[in-house]
């Protein structure tokens, strides 16, 4: 059973994962190779804990829970011992992920789960330098930012992995209100990313070409047949609803058209090459004040929170 979790990597998916776990009652360890950065954190997950009790999702006394169930691990070595179920989330560098899951190997028990946060890598490259019994323990499990509020988790399920051991982690997710999903086949990009960068790929084509602006562009996505309805229902409920046959033939006059460049347009790389890359810079569709950045994430994470409340 899994009682023991270890996240490596406390920057802003590890810390979020850490809480995630920790306000359940598992007993989580939160490692990083910044020291400086890690004493900071704790402070950093309150702060997102307290956020969730005003959100209504949450009571005053789960943020001390959560805090009490979280510990610091200034080495992979302290973050190993005693782990059931280890999940890295450092950088998308292939090297930097087989480099901590070799080191880590030796030092975990034979039964202790391996898992990597990533979308862009294959498994089977991630685990290489692993032996063949880790292997069989390893396994993708793909989270969204903020992940302490997104519910969606994305697990590998290639077949590396016997069934009663996905099931347990399976369990683990549903366990901490996740809403787990079986990939089935390992695909770059996994099912969510592929599917929301289809969309963003016509919508940035489309800010190219002038047929809109941002602006009414998300106010497209948000009150007409993508986000809205999508809120309440899948896409293949959705279908079902207008009618399979008239779906059908709407995608033989229409998809011809859509956008299937390979590359990113250059409308967004002129924005990288001025230097608007969102938030964290001050301006990319918007504008973000320096002053107000703090807060802007905040009511960002707000309405998210207000949302989930909404659903569960």
């Amino acid at each position: 059973m899994i009682k023991n979790i270890s996240v490596l990597g406390a920057g802003t998916m590890g810390h979020g994962i850490a809480l995630a776990f920790s306000r359940f009652g598992y007993s989580v360890k939160l490692y990083d190779n910044n020291i400086s950065y890690l004493n900071e954190v704790p402070s950093i997950i309150r702060s997102e804990a307290e956020q969730m009790v005003r959100g209504g999702l949450i009571g005053d006394a789960d943020v001390d829970n959560a805090m009490a169930n979280i510990e610091l691990a200034p080495t992979l070595e302290g973050a190993a011992e005693g782990a059931d179920f280890i999940i890295e989330v450092v950088p998308e560098i292939l090297e930097l992920k087989q480099e901590i899951f070799k080191t880590l190997d030796p030092l975990c028990g034979e039964e202790t789960i391996f898992a990597s946060n990533t979308s862009s890598l294959r498994l089977k490259d991630v685990i290489q330098p692993l032996s063949e019994k880790r292997k069989a323990r390893s396994i993708i499990c793909h989270w969204f930012n903020p992940p302490h509020i997104i519910p969606l988790v994305e697990l590998s399920n290639y077949g590396n992995m016997p069934e009663d051991i996905f099931k347990e982690v399976y369990e683990l997710f549903l366990s901490i209100e996740k809403k787990p999903i079986k990939i089935n086949q390992d695909v770059a990009g996994l099912v969510s990313n592929r599917l929301q960068n289809a969309l963003a790929r016509e919508a940035f084509y489309l800010m190219e070409e002038g047929v809109a602006d941002a602006e009414d562009i998300n106010d497209a996505i948000t009150y007409g047949g993508t986000a809205f309805r999508m809120s309440v229902a899948g896409l293949t409920e959705i279908v079902d609803m207008g009618g399979i046959d008239i779906w059908t033939s709407v995608a033989g006059n229409l998809w011809g058209d859509l956008e299937d460049r390979a590359d990113a347009n250059q409308f967004l790389l002129d924005m990288v090459k001025a230097g608007k890359l969102g938030l964290k810079t001050g301006e990319g569709f918007s504008v973000y004040p320096e002053d107000r950045r703090a807060e802007i994430k905040e009511d960002f994470n707000d309405r998210l929170i207000r949302h989930l409340r909404d659903i569960v």
